[in-house]
């Protein structure tokens, strides 16, 4: 109830209405130094990231300071030598000819890429209700298709990057300790959601972990 009540706010101040959303699905991380099977792998490897704050705080719990670099320079910083790694799901790395300057693959899926299909909520309430609700069965469908394109497509991708040479180590062997540095500066973080109610963001783990609980 928490949950989507703060929901209901964040999108009421931001004016907008979620139709669906569109799969990315994990980030898996690549590099070009050696097949990174283990944290110990990971030290020393110069690995990019974006401006964002929990991703780089997240790769210094696992020991290492990353560079941030913008995503129109990432191709150029890998090629040039600047960085040797960078993180994002399968279909990026196809699509970007990453498999160009990037030898490795390691399935570290520690963020999963989910974004929204939205629409003004002025615009929206301005239709007449039979396109508000082709509107949304519309977002629904694409959300379901998304899902299964995205699931089907991921096997193909690695398929097609192995071909083109890359190695695909799997998850790290010491997955488990990856998972706990990157849970332990999870709390820093809580804040972030629910525009700044810290009982919203432990209110998410604790759903997550029941989630995960029935799943197991």
């Amino acid at each position: 109830e928490m949950l989507e009540q703060n929901n209901e706010w964040t999108l009421e101040e931001a004016g907008l209405r979620i139709l669906g959303y569109f799969e990315g699905g994990f980030r898996v991380l690549s590099n070009s130094r050696r097949p990174i099977r283990t944290l110990d792998d990971l030290q020393g490897v110069r690995m990019r990231v974006p401006p964002n704050e929990l991703i780089i705080e997240t790769y210094r719990a696992w020991g290492i300071e990353p560079i941030q670099v913008s995503w129109a320079e990432t191709f150029s910083a890998l090629q040039q030598g600047m960085a040797d790694g960078q993180d994002n799901p399968y279909v990026t790395i196809l699509s970007m000819s990453f498999y160009e300057v990037q030898d490795y693959i390691t399935e570290i899926d520690y963020l999963y890429n989910l974004g929204p299909l939205v629409i003004n909520e002025e615009k929206f309430q301005s239709l007449r209700p039979e396109h508000q609700d082709a509107l949304m069965e519309a977002g629904w469908r694409a959300t379901q298709y998304g899902f299964e394109l995205n699931d089907q497509g991921v096997e193909e991708v690695k398929a097609e990057l192995e071909e083109k040479g890359m190695v695909l180590v799997g998850p790290p062997e010491d997955r488990d300790e990856w998972v706990r540095r990157a849970q332990a500066i999870w709390p820093r973080f809580y804040g972030m959601i629910g525009g700044g109610d810290e009982a919203v963001g432990r209110e998410v783990i604790d759903t997550l972990e029941r989630t995960k609980a029935m799943v197991d």
